[in-house]
């Protein structure tokens, strides 16, 4: 189990690898703007 601080940064990490920057920003932001009701859909 990763602390929280690596998970971050390894969360990110594969969102920028897999979406590039600016989509992995935009994927952030729809959650802190909660535009996804239910991301466990």
């Amino acid at each position: 189990m990763a602390y929280d601080g690596e998970l971050l940064q390894r969360g990110m990490r594969c969102l920028i690898d897999n979406l590039g920057i600016i989509d992995a920003e935009k994927f952030i932001a729809l959650f802190t703007q909660e535009q996804i009701p239910d991301y466990t859909q």
